[in-house]
């Protein structure tokens, strides 16, 4: 990760994490995606991860949607492997979600309606 310096995690789940990163040479905001948190877990596996991140790069490199963020770059770095990505800034749908729960409340309607309208369009775009 020489290119970039690595702010903060933003999200993790399963075997992999998100972090916040400036790229060195852009100054740009990124997100990196780290496949395997755990090499000794990930271990007997790690040629499957890294050829699904890559399949990942692939499929989403060329798209250009505004939902779907833009693929820059992936690398290797000892037994794990990372995709580089537009950095979305904003708070997740379950950050969303649990604000909206913890001040007593539900998520509106007309909000979850609109997201699920944006989910859609995206994969319908995807699909064609």
């Amino acid at each position: 990760m020489d290119k970039n310096i690595v702010i903060e995690e933003i999200a993790r789940g399963g075997m992999g994490a998100v972090f916040r990163a400036q790229d060195n040479q852009t100054g740009e905001t990124v997100a990196i995606k780290e496949a395997c948190l755990d090499p000794a877990a990930c271990q007997g596996n790690l040629e499957q991860i890294r050829e699904r991140l890559l399949h990942e790069m692939e499929v989403l490199f060329p798209l250009e949607h505004p939902n779907i963020p833009t693929m820059y770059d992936q690398f290797s770095d000892g037994m794990n492997e990372y995709l580089v990505m537009e950095f979305v800034q904003g708070p997740t749908i379950m950050h969303i979600h649990r604000q909206t729960l913890t001040a007593g409340k539900l998520l509106e309607e007309s909000r979850v309606l609109g997201w699920a309208i944006q989910i859609l369009d995206t994969l319908t775009y995807l699909h064609e």
